[in-house]
């Protein structure tokens, strides 16, 4: 049985105190260690899915985005039908896109997984919390992959963001494995311009 993620309380990450950030990043190292089964165990207990193994290889990213479509385009969350019509529905609606709680649980199971999978692939690349650059940098106080050059990859925000675009937009493919592939190859013609 599929357990939904359980996001921390707390202020906006761009509003958190130093003991704040320090908190959320203990959340996501464990939500790292953990998750990744609980995603295996989910995708596994679906019709042609039981052999899936979340073992961080591209053919498992392009399995898993076959499955996530799937999922995601299960439905929005009812409580979203037609506009907002508070201030709290109208926070939560832009927070989440709409999506169900547990799409969206789903969605930040994949972004960790992507992740790992280009961690596993790419040398020297680690998980790391944004903490300079001040509180106006999108990334302040996330917890990103990098260092790759000057850029870093969000793959949470990266797969959030694209199941809302997903549900608007189903033709548009989620795309897991291309992201792999590009983040990878990035990194690899970093190198060789560095020799």
């Amino acid at each position: 049985m599929y357990s939904d993620i359980d996001f921390p309380d707390g202020p906006p990450l761009e509003k958190c105190s130093r003991t704040d950030l320090d908190d959320y990043w203990r959340w996501f190292q464990k939500m790292l260690a953990e998750r990744p089964s609980i995603l295996e165990r989910h995708v596994r207990s679906t019709e042609n899915f039981e052999e899936w193994s979340a073992d961080l290889s591209p053919e498992s990213l392009e399995k898993l985005e076959i499955w996530l479509s799937q999922k995601i385009l299960a439905s929005r969350d009812p409580r979203f039908a037609g506009r907002p019509t508070s201030p709290d529905s109208l926070k939560k609606f832009l927070e989440q896109g709409g999506l169900s709680d547990r799409s969206y649980s789903i969605l930040f199971d994949c972004g960790f997984y992507l992740g790992e999978a280009i961690r596993k692939s790419v040398r020297d690349s680690k998980w790391f919390q944004v903490r300079t650059g001040g509180k106006r940098l999108i990334d302040f106080g996330h917890v990103v992959l990098g260092p790759f050059g000057m850029y870093n990859f969000n793959p949470v925000r990266l797969m959030t963001s694209k199941g809302f675009a997903h549900i608007d937009f189903p033709e548009k493919e989620l795309s897991l494995l291309q992201y792999y592939e590009n983040w990878c190859s990035k990194v690899l013609v970093e190198d060789q311009h560095k020799k």
